[in-house]
């Protein structure tokens, strides 16, 4: 890694933009057809890294509200969150989402779903599949790519509410081998021939590890690794009840006016 003194910034921002189109429902379609979870459980976003000025530092304000005109380009992610849960809560998997002509997806997910009860398959709540990371070329090597890696999990959560659990996968091999691989996910890639080997090492650096040689790199986030068991118990029963209040509400029209028994302790937690 590069001398830290020799960076311009040692505080980054970053801005979200969610690829998704608009929103638009009548008012009376009690059906919700304008929602399917083959299209909406997936995200394709970018996230573009600044560097913020030292002069900002200390004014939260103009941190928060950045003009990102006046701020300086670090880098810019591409990728694509998938919420897996939702898939699983309406019987689909991970094949059978919309990739949008994106190979490299395709393949992950036919990967994801071919090897169950390895380190990385579909069992996982949310996934991030990182499509591209580039680094402007005057900010190489100044070890900018290994932080942002390091921190890229709780980026996506801040930025894209993917908890609790997410795993983020990385094809590090040439694109030219996804095509091959399209027809059979199992196979091995035929080379070690990386997209970008000081970046492949970036990945390395930052404790992502390529499931077995299939050319993925990847990387599993907890959340709840460092809390204390009573609160991450406390936390994923609350997470579970959200999403279950939610269906109910989006799609089971039997269950109004139902009353939830533990709506009294909401307000213990939030």
């Amino acid at each position: 890694m590069a001398d830290k003194k020799a960076r311009p910034f040692e505080t980054l921002a970053i801005k979200c933009l969610p690829k998704k189109n608009n929103t638009i429902f009548k008012l009376d379609d009690t059906n919700q057809e304008w929602f399917h979870p083959l299209d909406d459980a997936i995200c394709w976003n970018e996230l573009w890294i600044y560097g913020v000025p030292d002069s900002w530092r200390d004014n939260r304000d103009k941190i928060s509200e950045i003009d990102y005109l006046d701020a300086t380009l670090i880098g810019k992610i591409t990728g694509c969150h998938i919420i897996n849960y939702v898939l699983m809560e309406f019987n689909f998997d991970l094949k059978n989402i919309n990739f949008n002509g994106d190979i490299g997806l395709e393949v992950l997910c036919n990967y994801l779903e071919g090897n169950e009860n390895t380190d990385i398959d579909d069992s996982f709540d949310n996934y991030y599949y990182l499509k591209e990371f580039h680094i402007e070329k005057k900010f190489e090597g100044m070890g900018y790519e290994v932080e942002i890696l390091e921190q890229l999990p709780l980026i996506i959560m801040r930025e894209l509410c993917a908890y609790p659990e997410l795993a983020i996968c990385y094809f590090a091999m040439e694109q030219k081998e996804l095509e091959r691989m399209l027809s059979s996910p199992k196979r091995k890639t035929k080379s070690k021939t990386y997209q970008n080997k000081p970046l492949y090492k970036s990945f390395e650096s930052a404790g992502f590890t390529e499931a077995g040689s299939s050319g993925w790199l990847y990387t599993v986030n907890e959340l709840n690794s460092d809390i204390d068991e009573e609160l991450s118990t406390l936390y994923t029963e609350v997470q579970e009840q959200l999403y279950n209040d939610l269906f109910k509400t989006l799609f089971s029209a039997d269950d109004e006016g139902t009353e939830d028994e533990d709506d009294d302790d909401w307000d213990l937690y939030f």
